[in-house]
């Protein structure tokens, strides 16, 4: 409560500055509380982010994004190629039709069927991600929990 009173009155003092654009430094540079504010980022980044648990989950996410940004690019880039294989076409069948054109055909430039792909990819929820991952690889079937 202390340090968000702090920043509300740096920005009150700032607020004309901050309005017109010309304010470009955080507020915490000019908060009295600002070194304990660097002590609370110290003991949560040791204590929080960094505890086995959190950094488990964290790179298990890595995996599984990493993992569907792999499995739909390259199915999506396969139809371009004209290498694309039957999984490669179920894939595709099942993305939303924001990873497509208007009239559902691919992007004739990778930068856009991977701009779309990855919108799609990062849109997902943690367990939505999680459950699509899952299902791609066999590892669960749908509509069994």
């Amino acid at each position: 409560n202390n340090l968000i009173n702090s920043l509300a009155n740096v920005f009150i003092k700032n607020e004309k500055e901050i309005l017109d654009g010309s304010y470009d430094v955080p507020l915490m540079d000019h908060s009295e509380l600002k070194p304990l504010a660097k002590q609370i980022i110290k003991i949560s980044a040791a204590k929080i982010y960094n505890s086995p648990s959190v950094v488990e989950i964290e790179m298990a996410g890595f995996e599984v994004i990493k993992g569907l940004l792999q499995i739909y690019t390259d199915a999506i880039n396969a139809g371009i190629s004209g290498e694309a294989s039957y999984y490669h076409s179920k894939i595709v069948q099942q993305l939303p039709d924001e990873c497509f054109t208007k009239d559902r055909t691919k992007d004739e430039k990778l930068y856009l069927r991977l701009l779309k792909v990855t919108s799609y990819v990062a849109s997902m929820t943690d367990a939505q991600a999680i459950k699509k991952y899952r299902q791609l690889k066999g590892i669960e079937l749908p509509g069994n929990n």
